[in-house]
């Protein structure tokens, strides 16, 4: 090695850089890092010091990389939709509103004014935007953030209000002090946990104004646990709404309108007890 550097200094003395411990300087800086023992050591604390700040600017990215991905509810059916929103909302888009709800239609182009409406899980925002055209002051909620995407492509000249937020909470800042005329919770209920359920009762008749209806449609089927649906049953629904403080008016038994022969649909209206004890009073 001696010699190798005896050569390297007399062939290119420019370059070459003498580390050795012995080394004459006046220097005091120079002498400090030419201690072989100092020098081993400061390259060591460098690489130490990259690899924690390296460590950190990972950690840093990916914290940042998970907030945006919603990986603590862990829900199927909001994944199905999110996967597939597309292809959905040509299916959804191709049913009108008055097919769907023909006694929801009616009601709502009779009101004497215009009413505040909630539609909870508005999907392609088919039915906000629909009743939005009538003249209605709408909040269209959705937990799929595809399909709130499509939504607001498809009916961008609606006047309605789009908000990301789900059940059982609705903890959206646009609903913490909002009442309504009127909430839809329509193909909504089969998504719902069952130790959720009464929970967004609560929350949704909390929402309600004195006077005000809740329609709600539920679907009876086969659980489709590639859509995160749960077992659910028309007596199941009614005795708990009753439970949760609603009168429950049955409003008609459907058929699929997208044609799958072991689904159908039953609608029901939904109006606070409370509000009608002091009515009576």
């Amino acid at each position: 090695m001696d010699r190798y550097l005896a050569w390297l200094k007399k062939a290119n003395p420019k370059e070459y850089v003498n580390a050795s411990a012995d080394v004459e300087t006046d220097d005091c800086v120079a002498r400090f890092f030419n201690r072989d023992k100092i020098v081993r050591t400061m390259f060591f604390f460098m690489l130490w010091w990259a690899a924690v700040c390296s460590a950190i600017l990972l950690l840093a990215y990916w914290c940042d990389r998970l907030g945006d991905i919603d990986l603590g509810s862990g829900d199927a059916s909001i994944s199905y939709y999110d996967q597939h929103a597309t292809a959905l909302a040509d299916r959804y888009e191709s049913v009108s509103f008055e097919s769907a709800y023909p006694y929801l239609a009616q009601k709502l182009c009779a009101a004497a004014q215009p009413l505040h409406v909630l539609d909870i899980g508005a999907g392609t925002g088919r039915d906000a935007a629909w009743i939005a055209e009538r003249g209605h002051n709408v909040v269209a909620v959705e937990p799929s953030q595809s399909m709130l995407t499509v939504a607001q492509k498809f009916h961008a000249e609606s006047n309605v209000a789009w908000v990301q937020g789900r059940l059982p909470d609705l903890s959206a800042t646009a609903l913490a002090n909002a009442s309504f005329d009127m909430i839809l919770v329509n193909a909504v209920w089969m998504h719902i946990a069952p130790q959720d359920r009464d929970a967004a009762l609560a929350r949704i008749k909390s929402l309600l104004r004195p006077g005000g209806s809740v329609f709600a449609t539920i679907r009876l089927g086969p659980v489709n646990e590639e859509r995160g649906t749960y077992h659910i049953s028309a007596s199941e629904f009614v005795a708990d709404a009753q439970a949760a403080g609603f009168t429950v008016v049955p409003r008609g038994d459907f058929p699929d309108l997208l044609g799958r022969p072991q689904v159908s649909w039953k609608a029901f209206e939904l109006t606070r007890r409370d509000a009608l004890d002091d009515g009576a009073e």
